[in-house]
Order: C-alpha cells, then sequence, then structure tokens
C-alpha cells in the first residue's frame, strides 16, 4: 500500500509517495528522546562532546625493517608499530637518527614487509659503508632531491583490509613526501578468515602473499622494480597516480590454521622458479603445503606439490620461527625444544635433520617466569664477497648467517653450510642485550669491514642498538627508550626553588610558574623497572661535563668563540669580577686541569667582568668590559686593539657579529650614552670607527640588542622604566628613536631582547618578531615592521605569555633565525611561531631536555646561561658548528648535541627501581614519590625448608620506597641487594603478596597516613584473602620518610580500592562489598568502628569520594553512584550500559564521570541533580580509542599555554597499559559541532587521510548528536589538518566541488557549505567574515589542541 503526500522542500511543498513503513518509522519514538524532551530543563542532560589527543605514543615496536625506503644511498630503519611507522637513519658512526612519523593510516598495522632490492653488503673498500649497503657509482650524481623510486618499497596489511604500499622521497624543493598506494583486501566475516594476518614477499619481489588466520590466503604477482619506474618516473618527476606494484592476483582457500607462510629460495640456476610455502594445523596435525610455479605464466598456473601436504615431526606441531636458507629451497624450522632443517622438499618429501641448541646459558631474569624463555625472532646478516671484473661487480655468498634472539635478550649465531650437504653451527653464543625482546629484532649493516649492528626495540624494557664483533662482547652503542607496561602514574603539582606551594591548592589550580609533571610505574623485572618522568620535547644529550668547582665566585654568562685552527672551541666566562677563558678540544677529552688557555688570554682582558663578547667572520675575537674595548685575531698575536673607557663605565653592550658592529651604553655620570660603531680588519690591521653621534637615553637601560636588517640599523633598548625604545639609522648614520613603547604588568622590566625573522616567501620581504625578556617572568612579542616607507605601525603589540617567576633569558636561535631559546626558573625551552608567517596566537613553545645516557635520572635543575657557536666559524669543525651549544649549571659547564632540527619526542626520565612498580602516589607533604613494587627473587633448590628440593622457587615480595623527584637516584645493583639489608625499600609484605593501591590520608588533618591495599593469593582460588595496612609517615631527611605500621584490617576478600571519605573515614571494596568504617585515630593502637556495607553486583575496582556522594566502578556493572545518608549507604544512580569498568574520574564543573572500560572506550556519564525513574545516568558522548584507558587523572596545562580561546586549562589525561597517554578535554556544544564539522571535511580529504578517506565518503559533513559516539571528535585528524596546511586546506575543504557521490551527504553547493561553515564558526569565535575568520578559527583549534605535556 502506498500514498500521496505533499512534503515541503527547500521552501516549496512537492508531491511525494510513501509506503506504510515509511509512515511507521516517522511515528516511531525513541524512548530516550521522549523522556528527555518530557523532563524538566534542570532534568535534561547537557549537550557535550568530548575531544581526544594523542599526547605520548605508545613506544611498542612490533617489527624492525632495514630498508632503503627514501634513497638507494640512504640507510634507513623503519619501526613498524601498532598504528604507525617511523623512519630512522643509521648514520656512519653507528646511531640510529629520527627522520620522519607516518600516523595516519587510521587503523592497526597488522603485518608489514619489504619488497625490491636484495640486501648487498656495501665493497670492502668503501669507508664505513657511507651510510650505503648498495653502492653508489662515483660517476652517478646523489640524487638527493631528484625524484625516483628507491630500491625498496614497505607494504603495510591493515586491519581495515587494505593492502598499503608506501615509500618516501624527497621533492624539488627538499620537502620530505610520502607516497603510498593501496589495494582493498576481499572482506571477510570472520576476524580469523580476514586477511594480513601473515605477509610474505618472494626473495626476487615477483609475488606477495597475505593470509589470514586460517581459511584462505591471496596471491599477488607484482611488476618489477624497472617497471614501475618506467611507470612512474618520467623527466625527473613522479607521477605517483600511476604507482602499483601489484598486476594480478587470485583467492586461494586452505583448510586449517595458517601458523606460518614464506616464499623460499630456488635452487641455483632456476631465475623463474617462485615457491610458497604454508605451515598449516589441522586435526591436531601440522603439515608443509607448498606452492609453485613459473613467474613467466599467469597466477593460473599456480600447483601445489602432494595433495594436503607433508606432515612435520612431532616436536614441530607449533613451530615458532621458520627460517628459509638462502642458497637451496631447505629451511629450519625452530620449536621450543629442537631446531629442524628440512631439506628437499621440492622432491615429494622433505627430509629432516634435528639439530640441538644448547641451553646451558640460565636466564637473565628467571624470576621473570616459571618457563624458560623462548627463542623469538631472528635476523640475516649481510653476508659476502665483491670480485671485480672490469667494471662489473658481482655479488656471491659462500655460507648462510643467522642471528637468533632469546626474550631474555640472549643471541646465539648459526652459520649454515649447504655443501656437500646442509650443516648448522649452533653453538656459537654472540652475547647478552641485557633486554627483554619480542618481535622487534634486526641485524644492521655498515660495510663488511664493520662489526654486525643488532637492534632491538625492547619488551617491557629498553631497547638498544650493539654493536657485534667477532670473539668480543655486545657493544650497546644507543639506548632506545621504552616506557611499557605503563600500569599507574601520578601528576603532581611541583614548584620551582623559586616559589613556595601551600598544602590547601586544589587540582584545578595551576597558578604561573607551578608545573605538573606526570610519573609513571614502567618496566617489568629487577633490572628493567623504573619510575619514569614522562617528559615530551627536544632532546639535547650531555657529550662532556666540565666541573668548575674551581670557580667559585660562580658564573654570570658565558660565550663561546671559535679556533680557526678547527682543533676545538674557545669559552669566554664571565665572573662577578673577573673573567676566564677555557679551551675545549674538539674530541671531547678535554681534561680540566689543562683547559685555560694561557696564550689568547693575554689579548683580552680577565681581569675585568666581561659584559659582551663575540668573533666575526674574519675570526676577530671582541671583549666588552667595564672599561674597555678589546679586540685580537687569535692566529695572529702581534694584531690586537685595545681602547680603555677613561672615568665613565660601559653598562650595557651588543655586538652584531656578522657585521662586526657594536653598540654599547656608557654612564657618564647620571646620564646615559648610546654609541654605534664597527669593526675593521683591512690589511690585516684592528681598527674601530664610531658611527654618528652617541644618543642620550630617558632611563638606565636594562638590556641593549642590535640587528641590521638589509640596509638599516636597528637598535633595541629595554629600560628599567619598564619602556621598550627602538632606534633605527641607515647604514653609516647616526641612530634615530623611531618608536617607544611603555610594557604593561609589574616588573615589566625587558632584561633580554631578541628578533625573530622568518621569510614569507622568495618574492615577498621578511617579517620580523621582537621578543622581549621580561622580569616578572614572562615573554612580551611584537610584530615589527622594518620599512621605512610603510604607513603601518612599526611595531604591533602581539601577545604575552608568561612562563616563571624570574627574570626570562631570550637568544635567537642560531641554527635557526626564525626560533628563540629561552630560561627562566627551571624551564629551559624555544618559542616559535609555528604559522608559515608570523601570525598572532600561534607560538609554540618547546622544552629542551638535556640527558646524559649514562645516568637516566639526570635532571637539569636551573641553567643561568647558555652559549651556541657561531656557524660561519667551524669549517674545520661543523659538528661544533650544527648541534653543538654549551649550558652553565651551578658549577657545572655542559657541552650537548642538539639535534634541534628533528620533531619533537618523549624525553623520559628513569629513577630505577629492584622490582616491578606497580603504583605510584606523591606526597605533597613529604614531597616524595611513594612507590609500591614487586621484587622477585630466587631460592635455590636446596634451601627450601632446609631439604634438597629437584625445582627453584619463586619469591614475590612487596616492598614500598620513596623517591625524590629532584635528587638523581643512582642505579641499583639489585645482585648485590639481600632481603634484610636494602637502604632504599622501608616496607616488605608477605611472599605473594600483591599491592593494590596507595593512598594517602590525612585524618582530622593533622595526622599523616599512608593506606595499603593488598591481595594475598592468586584469584579465583578460595583461599584468596586481603589486607589493609595503615602507617604513619615520618620524613627523614629529602629523599626518606619512615613508616609506622598503625593498623592492620584483615579482610576474606582481596581489598581493590580504597578512598578516604570526610576526616576520619574509609571506604573500601572487598570483594562484591563495598565497606564504610570509620577509625579512631587518637587512639593507641588505633580502632575501627561504625562499619557499614553495601552489596556490589561485582567487584569494585575503584572508588573516588565527592562527599556525600561514592563512585564506585566495578568489574561488570560500570558505574555505580552511593550516596551516605547517616548510617546507610543508599545506591542512587548506576550506568544505563553494563561495561567492564576499568576506571574513572567525577569532573565536577560539568556534573559528569568519565569512565573508561575494557572495550576501549571512554564514557561521559552525566549525573542527574535528582535519581530519575529508572534510577540511571546518561550516556553524553563516548569515545573508542585503539586501547583500553586503564587510568584517568587531571592534569593542568603549562602557564604559557593558558589562553582564553583554549577554554578549560584543567585537563584530562589517560592512559593505556602500551605506554600510550591520551589528553582529553569536554567541549561544549558550539565547539563539539565546530571542530566536528571540520573533522567530517577532513575524513574525506585525501591529504590528512591518505587511507581511509574512501571509506568515508559515505558520512554526513554536518555533525549529528544521533549517536553518542558522534560526540566524539578526533584530534590526531585535527592535527594533521593544522600541520599539512591549516587555513589553506581548510579553505580548500570548504571550496571542494561536490562529485555525485557526496549529493547526499554534502551540502547541495559549495556557497551552502560555505554558509553553514561560517554559522557554526561565528558562534565560537565571534564575528569574522572569509579568511579572517578561518584565521580566527585556527588560532581557536590551535589553542584547543594545546599538548597539555
Amino acid at each position: 500500500m502506498s500514498l500521496e503526500t505533499r512534503v515541503l522542500v527547500d521552501g516549496q511543498w512537492t508531491t511525494r509517495t510513501i509506503d506504510e513503513h515509511h509512515i511507521m518509522a516517522q511515528n516511531r519514538t525513541n524512548p530516550k528522546t521522549q523522556a528527555a524532551d518530557s523532563m524538566p530543563d534542570s532534568s535534561k542532560p547537557p549537550i557535550l562532546g568530548i575531544l581526544t589527543r594523542t599526547m605520548v605514543v605508545s613506544p611498542v615496536v612490533r617489527w624492525i625493517i632495514p630498508a632503503r625506503i627514501r634513497h638507494k644511498t640512504k640507510n634507513d630503519v623503519i619501526f613498524v608499530r601498532d598504528r604507525s611507522i617511523e623512519i630512522k637513519e643509521l648514520s656512519t658512526d653507528a646511531y640510529l637518527q629520527d627522520i620522519a612519523l607516518k600516523a595516519d593510516f587510521d587503523s592497526p598495522i597488522r603485518s608489514a614487509r619489504v619488497l625490491g632490492a636484495t640486501r648487498k653488503p656495501a665493497a670492502p673498500l668503501e669507508p664505513r659503508g657511507i651510510d650505503a649497503i648498495i653502492k653508489q657509482e662515483e660517476s652517478e650524481p646523489l640524487g638527493f632531491f631528484t625524484p625516483e623510486i628507491p630500491p625498496h618499497i614497505l607494504v603495510l596489511a591493515l586491519e581495515s583490509m587494505v593492502l598499503v604500499f608506501l615509500f618516501a622521497f624527497y621533492d624539488s624543493g627538499g620537502h620530505f613526501q610520502f607516497v603510498t598506494s593501496q589495494r582493498s583486501l576481499p572482506m571477510q566475516r570472520s576476524y580469523l578468515e580476514q586477511l594480513g594476518k601473515h605477509l610474505a614477499v618472494d626473495p626476487r619481489s615477483r609475488a606477495l602473499a597475505v593470509s589470514a588466520c586460517s581459511g584462505s590466503f591471496v596471491l599477488y604477482s607484482l611488476k618489477s622494480m624497472d617497471q614501475m619506474r618506467k611507470d612512474v618516473e618520467h623527466h625527473d618527476k613522479l607521477f605517483v597516480d600511476r604507482f602499483m606494484p601489484v598486476k594480478e592476483e587470485r583467492h586461494f582457500t586452505i583448510e586449517g590454521i595458517i601458523l606460518k607462510m614464506e616464499f623460499l629460495y630456488p635452487p641455483d640456476g632456476d631465475d623463474h622458479h617462485v615457491i610458497l610455502l604454508l605451515i598449516v594445523s589441522e586435526n591436531q596435525i601440522t603439515r608443509l603445503v607448498c606452492y609453485e610455479w613459473d613467474c613467466t605464466t599467469d597466477l593460473r598456473q599456480v600447483k601445489t606439490r602432494k595433495g594436503r601436504g607433508q606432515p612435520v615431526m612431532a616436536s614441530d606441531q607449533l613451530p615458532i620461527l621458520l627460517i628459509p636458507f638462502t642458497l637451496s629451497t631447505a629451511f629450519m624450522l625452530l620449536s621450543e625444544k629442537c631446531l629442524s632443517v628440512y631439506k628437499g622438499i621440492l622432491t615429494g618429501h622433505a627430509d629432516v635433520e634435528s639439530v640441538i641448541l644448547s641451553h646451558l646459558e640460565t636466564p637473565e631474569e628467571p624470576g621473570n617466569s616459571k618457563k624458560p624463555p623462548r627463542w623469538v625472532h631472528w635476523a640475516r646478516p649481510v653476508r659476502g664477497e665483491y670480485y671485480t671484473s672490469g667494471t662489473t661487480k658481482t655479488y656471491t655468498s659462500k655460507n648462510d648467517s643467522i642471528y637468533l634472539c632469546r626474550e631474555d635478550g640472549v643471541v646465539r649465531f648459526l652459520e649454515i653450510k649447504e655443501a656437500p650437504r646442509v650443516m648448522v653451527d649452533s653453538q656459537m653464543r654472540a652475547g647478552r642485550l641485557g633486554k627483554n625482546v619480542d618481535t622487534a629484532f634486526a641485524c644492521l649493516d655498515l660495510g663488511l669491514k664493520s662489526s654486525d649492528l643488532l637492534v632491538v626495540g625492547g619488551d617491557m624494557s629498553d631497547g638498544g642498538l650493539f654493536s657485534f664483533a667477532a670473539r668480543s662482547d655486545a657493544e650497546q652503542r644507543q639506548t632506545l627508550p621504552n616506557w611499557t607496561p605503563l600500569l599507574d602514574f601520578a601528576t603532581p603539582i611541583f614548584t620551582s626553588k623559586f616559589q613556595s606551594m601551600h598544602e590547601d591548592d586544589s587540582f584545578g589550580r595551576n597558578p604561573d610558574g607551578l608545573r605538573e609533571r606526570v610519573f609513571a610505574c614502567t618496566g617489568r623485572g629487577s633490572r628493567h623497572g623504573a619510575i619514569t618522568e614522562i617528559r615530551h620535547g627536544f632532546e639535547a644529550t650531555i657529550v662532556h661535563p666540565i666541573d668548575l668547582s674551581a670557580f667559585a665566585d660562580g658564573i654570570v654568562r658565558l660565550w663561546s668563540l671559535p679556533d680557526l685552527s678547527g682543533a676545538g672551541i674557545y669559552i669566554l666566562l664571565s665572573h662577578p669580577v673577573r673573567s676566564s677563558l677555557l679551551f675545549i678540544p674538539g674530541d671531547d677529552q678535554t681534561d680540566p686541569e689543562h683547559i685555560v688557555d694561557k696564550d689568547l688570554a693575554k689579548d683580552l682582558d680577565c681581569d675585568s667582568r666581561t659584559i659582551m663578547a663575540g668573533s666575526t667572520p674574519e675570526g676577530l675575537i671582541i671583549q666588552i668590559t667595564e672599561h674597555s674595548i678589546r679586540a685580537a685575531l687569535p692566529l695572529k698575536h702581534n694584531r690586537r686593539f685595545v681602547q680603555d673607557i677613561q672615568g665613565d663605565r660601559i653598562v650595557a653592550a651588543c655586538i652584531q657579529e656578522k657585521f662586526s658592529a657594536l653598540l654599547i651604553v656608557v654612564r657618564k655620570d647620571t646620564d646615559f650614552h648610546l654609541h654605534l660603531g664597527v669593526f675593521s680588519t683591512e690589511d690585516e690591521q684592528i681598527s674601530f670607527m664610531k658611527i654618528g653621534d652617541s644618543i642620550l637615553l630617558s632611563s638606565e637601560p636594562s638590556s641593549v640588542s642590535l640587528y641590521i636588517i638589509g640596509e638599516q640599523v636597528f637598535a633595541f633598548i629595554g629600560t628599567l622604566a619598564k619602556t621598550l625604545q627602538i632606534f633605527r639609522a641607515k647604514i653609516r648614520s647616526s641612530l634615530l628613536l623611531v618608536f617607544e613603547h611603555t610594557l604593561d604588568g609589574d616588573v615589566a622590566i625587558c632584561d633580554s631582547i631578541a628578533v625573530l625573522t622568518k621569510s614569507k616567501n622568495r618574492e615577498s620581504l621578511s617579517q620580523h618578531i621582537v621578543i622581549c625578556g621580561l622580569r616578572n617572568g614572562s615573554v612580551q612579542t611584537f610584530y615589527f615592521n622594518c620599512l621605512e616607507e610603510s604607513n603601518d605601525p612599526i611595531v604591533v603589540d602581539f601577545e604575552k605569555i608568561p612562563l616563571g617567576n624570574t627574570s626570562v633569558t631570550v637568544i635567537t636561535d642560531k641554527m635557526r633565525n626564525s626560533r628563540a631559546i629561552l630560561i627562566c626558573d627551571q624551564r629551559f625551552c624555544t618559542l616559535e611561531y609555528c604559522h608559515k608567517h608570523f601570525t598572532k596566537g600561534f607560538a609554540t613553545i618547546t622544552s629542551i631536555w638535556m640527558t646524559i645516557p649514562e645516568r637516566p635520572a639526570f635532571q637539569l635543575a636551573a641553567p643561568s646561561a647558555i652559549a651556541q657557536p657561531d656557524l660561519w666559524n667551524h669549517t674545520n669543525a661543523p659538528e661544533l658548528a650544527t648541534t653543538r651549544f654549551f649550558c652553565v649549571e651551578g658549577t657545572q659547564l655542559y657541552v650537548a648535541d642538539f639535534q634541534i632540527e628533528l620533531e619533537t619526542r618523549v624525553v623520559p626520565r628513569r629513577f630505577p627501581v629492584i622490582g616491578m612498580p606497580v603504583r605510584v602516589t606523591y606526597s605533597r607533604r613529604l614531597r616524595l614519590l611513594i612507590v609500591g613494587f614487586i621484587r622477585t627473587t630466587i631460592r635455590q633448590a636446596d634451601q627450601i625448608n632446609g631439604q634438597v628440593s629437584l625445582v627453584d622457587k619463586r619469591s614475590l615480595k612487596p616492598m614500598i620506597t620513596f623517591i625524590n623527584p629532584d635528587t638523581e637516584y643512582l642505579e641499583p645493583d639489585p645482585d648485590a641487594m639481600v632481603d634484610d639489608e636494602m637502604p632504599p625499600v622501608e616496607w616488605i609484605g608477605i611472599p605473594g603478596e600483591r599491592i593494590l593501591g596507595l593512598t594517602e590520608w590525612m585524618p582530622s588533618k593533622k595526622y599523616h597516613m599512608l593506606v595499603v591495599n593488598t591481595m594475598l593469593g592468586r584469584s579465583p582460588t578460595p583461599n584468596v584473602h586481603g589486607r589493609i595496612l595503615i602507617f604513619g609517615l615520618v620524613k627523614l631527611g629529602e629523599t626518606r620518610a619512615r613508616m609506622v605500621l598503625q593498623k592492620e584490617i584483615k579482610q576474606n576478600a582481596p581489598v581493590f580500592t580504597v578512598a578516604p571519605y570526610g576526616e576520619s573515614s574509609l571506604v573500601w571494596s572487598c570483594g562484591n562489598d563495598l565497606v564504610f568504617g570509620t577509625v579512631e585515630t587518637g587512639q593507641n593502637p588505633m580502632k575501627l568502628h561504625t562499619r557499614m556495607t553495601h552489596l556490589l553486583k561485582s567487584p569494585g575496582i575503584h572508588i573516588s569520594v565527592k562527599e556525600p556522594y561514592i563512585y564506585v566502578s566495578t568489574a561488570k556493572e560500570s558505574l555505580s553512584v552511593i550516596r551516605k545518608d547517616k548510617d546507610r549507604l543508599i545506591p542512587l544512580f548506576s550506568d544505563e550500559i553494563a561495561r567492564d569498568s576499568l576506571f574513572h574520574l567525577t569532573l565536577p564543573n560539568h556534573s559528569l564521570i568519565l569512565t573508561s572500560d575494557k572495550g576501549c572506550t571512554v564514557a561521559g556519564l552525566w549525573q542527574p541533580p535528582s535519581p530519575r525513574l529508572d534510577s540511571s545516568t546518561c550516556t553524553v558522548f563516548e569515545a573508542v580509542l585503539p586501547g583500553s584507558i586503564t587510568r584517568l587523572r587531571h592534569f593542568a596545562r603549562p602557564p604559557w599555554y593558558k589562553s582564553d580561546v583554549s577554554g578549560d586549562d584543567t585537563q584530562i589525561l589517560g592512559s593505556g597499559t602500551d605506554g600510550s597517554i591520551y589528553q582529553f578535554t569536554v567541549l561544549s556544544e558550539s565547539s563539539w559541532r565546530l571542530l566536528r564539522f571540520i573533522q567530517n571535511m577532513a575524513m574525506r580529504h585525501a591529504t590528512i587521510c591518505p587511507v581511509s578517506y574512501v571509506n568515508q565518503q559515505a558520512r554526513h559533513i554536518e555533525p549529528s548528536s544521533e549517536k553518542c559516539r558522534y560526540m566524539h571528535v578526533d584530534g590526531d585528524i585535527l592535527d594533521r589538518v593544522l600541520e599539512r596546511g591549516g587555513t589553506e586546506l581548510v579553505q580548500q575543504m570548504l571550496r571542494q566541488e561536490l562529485t555525485t557521490d557526496d549529493s547526499l551527504m554534502d551540502f547541495k553547493s559549495v556557497k551552502t557549505r560555505v554558509e553553514r561553515f561560517e554559522e557554526v564558526a561565528v558562534a565560537v569565535v565571534g564575528e569574522g567574515k572569509g579568511d579572517d575568520l578561518l584565521v580566527a578559527v585556527m588560532r581557536w583549534m590551535r589553542g584547543v589542541l594545546m599538548p597539555a605535556l
């Protein structure tokens, strides 16, 4: 049945025919919507969204693959993570340098392989391989900026059923670009039948196989590398849309579970033979199934040998590794107990020989598991020789070599000889890595003359790069940090040493100068457990610390001066009443007793305090003291210049080194005069010439700075009258005051000035920003227009950025003049405007963290001065100019390598713990971290109950220790510790007991207690029980505290969580019971009374209290809200959905409870002001993340990220056990609508989502609040919008023409889309139109996305 009806469409009535199903669907009402509409306004749930952003990417590396995917001269190493890949380059000094990160797959990576040219060793005559295994012909240009297909292509199988082929190159402008091509895999209903579990590539890259866990696999016939180059390369250009390695595919079905899949090497002389081996298990029988074909034919000719395959030996039913040999079709299966070699599989039945691996090596940490460690991965080093015949080089190899790695870091070297029979030598012990290892294991190469390099990603421990030389122990060359598993973390607020903090500060407060930090429980085992401070920014590695304790009068400033001979560098130190000159050789082997250079010191005035020093491109060293101007040429000691200032005193000075210009301020009585001059070294004579007349300043200067821009000279003067003065002059003419500005704020005195420069493009003039470091701990920036004929204001006030509480030191970064380096309090950071133009609101401040590899807990406390070498003075020692800088802290001078051009990353700081840390909390009264950890020891067999036993026994003991986070904690020796003599440990529990929680408690606000809840026994055995231990805390010095047991409460079930209630009560979860108890703290011993219980449907695993409400996350029933009413516990609300909860966090400002569960979901539950009919909370939003969130904490942004456009400065951090940390922000309806509008457009754009954009065409651009999951905004996608175009990219997406596929999911025209966007944007950022509105939106969005760390 159907009928006609009138429908209003676009303001006009039209006739439509509809059926009864359509009518019934329209009349059907959602009960939740109906209930919400009938509620009063105060009972309606708010419309809120949630913004998530990955702040710390998981450090877990699944595979490490050596592959040259950029250029044949680039020794790339690819780290494949769960949802991203990272490219590193192996340098000639055996160091892995960060190159690029690609994290826009929007899907987990199931498997990865490389296709392309065979890896070959570098020629023996090539020194250190020149970073190359495939040697480049000398007649061939480098091609660094010549686009071409590299020797290798990375293949990724994604969980979204997409096969991705990827390589990278540098375009003509030197910009790094990824090129991807994708091919959809056949869809399957069952996850076990979804393709992508196994990936295999033919040794000669003629075929590719992709299989599922069971049931099927797909074969792809591949184009040759030469054919792909013909398709893509044309006249030094890459036509990336033609890039597709696949030329044919065929789908196969197979019965059973596919355990392993690899291509075998064909016999010698059989160049067209392709052999694919699958190890399949069916009905508890494991078989070898072999497919083969001629690559010159199509895939229809693929055939299998011997029907269903040959059964393997009984010991190989569940093989761990399948290793093909390179010199024949033989291969090796490695199981838990033996190694089997299979050969002759093409003859119909493979012969098998077993090889016994030596098990004499004991496990590195036997307490980690009851079972012996397994062999987890293998790697093949590059071997062979080069034979030269004329100009032709032939690669041959005599033997096959294999490195086997065990999960505890034990490495064995296997050598396989093929003639006359297959022989495997398994008795060669390569060494011990001292790391936990999983599948992230590979062998790198720097040429045949270099040692083998093994790299491991680390499994619940740090990874590393190791050098393996013959008959030598492994040498660790580099550490690759890993902070998994992350079981718990704390976010304490710390004060700088210049400010005090009150005990009653709430979590939401973070005044300027307070900094919040993240300390996490990481690592597993006595050698890898640690409390790790998660820090983000640039890393500066200290290569040489120098003790300056001989200079007892302190160091005020320092300058780096060149040594033109190239042997090193000079450092000029300024003390309060004198100066010192040091010489640092370039080999970093300085003896502190011989660093004073007496010859050059004669040319300088070391008896006076140095105000300013510098060097010119001609090698002239200039020194300004209070009473003299000196200059000298170090290589010509008879060439010097001295000008004394008689009677007067120089109070400030600046040297413009590139142009040898000098600006000084001389005090005459009470007047201050500004002088400008220039040095000349013509005819090897040093002369100084004054330029123009002196200028009388209106106030005493606090800082001076001199810049020459084009044909103009600019002098910037900060005064004690809180003014900024700018003087301008033409070359060789007098200075004139052109601008004066009064700085706002208390103590707004400018103590340092820097000017940043950024070019708009090649044709236009540069832009400039003036940065003033103020005495009140903030930075004031100004837009600076240096065009004399311009009618625009010469200076426009930009913004004020708070940093700390002491004076800010600002210098221009000599490696990039668009960036400044800042020092304030304990902060050492950079400031840069991320927009391609200097735009207000786009300032980015990034921390610089100095590290010493041998001291994992090192922290730079408060740097007082820094210096950078000049680029033009170190052509003989370029490493001193490009990466080095010098920093003074107290009596230490640090020489550091600063790779600031690379992207920011996590720079962890580790406090080693002898055990596995499981809980951490911070005591604000003690100012110490309280750490609960488990230490595993082994009781030998003859020590068990005084009787001899056949097996050893593990002993797991819970312990508690205290750590001062501002004190360096030395690496402990676990072997030197004994059970009854452990200085850092304050409490040792019962063997087998587990610490489930640490809670600081201050009953009656005068006692200081620590509550420890534990579990004894193993769940779900019936004898499992728990305890609550209440300790009194007494601080002992700066790093210790004493624990005195006050009360022990035994429970008949595990105590999963405890929370304080009121002044003297505790509430805890004991099995399915919620228990409320009051403790009398004034009595000795402490007494417990007023005990109430409430039965939960499942065990409570986390409790929080906001009186009178008690919030409980349960294992199976999500969240329950209970109110204490006198002597009763009354249930009020519960989640409307049963979730397997993990954690929750209350958000009082929004009346929300943020919950996480095992389904990788974070949900916002709204608590009504009064109970509803169904006694349930309302789910306001849901966010589905890549992993489950196990901890949620409040966190405050740094003071420089506090902005009106960024909303609430209190953020939420959530962590997963894989080491990832997410940032959560609750959004208002208007903010959510604008961000989701941009995200919906970005998800349909190939630049932002290059892999998943095709599948997003069915999504509407207009945001919808129909489902809770639609209220989630993915900040990672919005980050890409800002990074890959920002304003221009959003403009492009708004103006993109509609296609036929978009007609139902998009707006009807470009004009309608733009108008709707402007409507949504104005509701958030205010009035605006066109480009101005877009810039305002990008500025606001950037503020919202600012990272909390």
